[in-house]
């Protein structure tokens, strides 16, 4: 993929970094994930059809799972798993069929996993339903400053993250800051 994915600490060793800036240090890796990794991200890297790389990468990661007899939960928290979604991710990005997330999906999940409702989220930050409604479905947007305000009465707050970089093709669409 791109130099973002593919840094190189202090120590010399290589690590992968994914879109939500989780470390995966791939020298930890055995050498049968090791050479599964490589070939995913050559494979990302020629930037083939999203659909088509998925299925090799789930072929790959299922393969080399079944053979050491993984878990399903062991198979989901393996850097192998979570570095190929992030290339699957990334790939559909840069392809058009998702986009990178933004403050609408941190909204929405902290909204589900802290709140009962929506409504109870609004009478606890003082947004306005409506308006709440807007932001979540795209139509509108909060400003920094109310955003800080709302968030702070619940004690969270915003911070600012890099944008993903993607694979550049015709397809690809520049990630919008929010």
């Amino acid at each position: 993929m791109s130099s973002s994915s593919n840094q190189k600490p202090r120590n010399g060793e290589e690590t992968y970094v994914d879109l939500k800036g989780q470390q995966w240090n791939l020298a930890l890796l055995d050498p049968e994930e090791h050479a599964v990794v490589e070939q995913l991200r050559l494979r990302a890297r020629r930037n083939l059809n999203w659909f088509d790389f998925d299925s090799y990468r789930m072929k790959e990661i299922m393969t080399l799972s079944n053979r050491r007899r993984m878990s399903g939960k062991e198979i989901i928290a393996s850097p192998l798993f979570q570095i190929g979604i992030d290339l699957s991710g990334r790939l559909a990005m840069a392809q058009g069929y998702a986009r990178p997330d933004d403050y609408r999906d941190d909204l929405q999940i902290l909204i589900t996993s802290q709140f009962k409702s929506q409504r109870t989220f609004c009478q606890a930050t003082g947004l306005s339903e409506t308006m709440l409604s807007h932001v979540l479905a795209g139509r509108k947007d909060l400003s920094i400053q109310t955003l800080t305000k709302a968030l702070g009465k619940i004690g969270y707050g915003i911070r600012a993250v890099p944008l993903p970089t993607l694979p550049k093709n015709g397809k690809s669409r520049k990630a919008k800051a929010s």
